[in-house]
């Protein structure tokens, strides 16, 4: 009697009810991934500009494609660590600098949060 009750209650629950695992958001849904990816975007372009370097320059002196690194600049794509540190050199980052911008792209790659 008790097994008939244990199989009727695990049909009960799967059959009748999904589990209340709550869908995890999606890096667009989330804000504070798309504000990071802003902010190292950004902090990047900034830099470049400082230095007074053309995107074309810029990818040359660093090892990025012309593409690659406008879409580093207008957020849409997440640049690796070695690709952050190769443009801190161009860009002659101070350390404190660096480390702001690696921070902000090792968070998104690494979950965003």
């Amino acid at each position: 009697m008790v097994l008939l009750g244990v199989f009727a209650l695990a049909g009960h629950c799967s059959a009748a009810q999904p589990d209340p695992v709550e869908p995890r958001p999606t890096a667009a849904a989330d804000p504070a991934p798309a504000g990071l990816r802003e902010r190292l975007a950004r902090g990047l372009r900034e830099a470049r500009e400082r230095a007074g370097l053309s995107v074309a320059d810029a990818g040359i002196q660093a090892g990025l494609s012309r593409s690659r690194l406008t879409a580093i600049e207008n957020g849409s794509r997440v640049p690796e660590g070695g690709e952050v540190y190769a443009l801190r050199q161009v860009y002659r980052l101070d350390p404190a600098e660096l480390n702001a911008l690696m921070e902000l792209q090792w968070r998104l790659e690494h979950g965003g949060g």
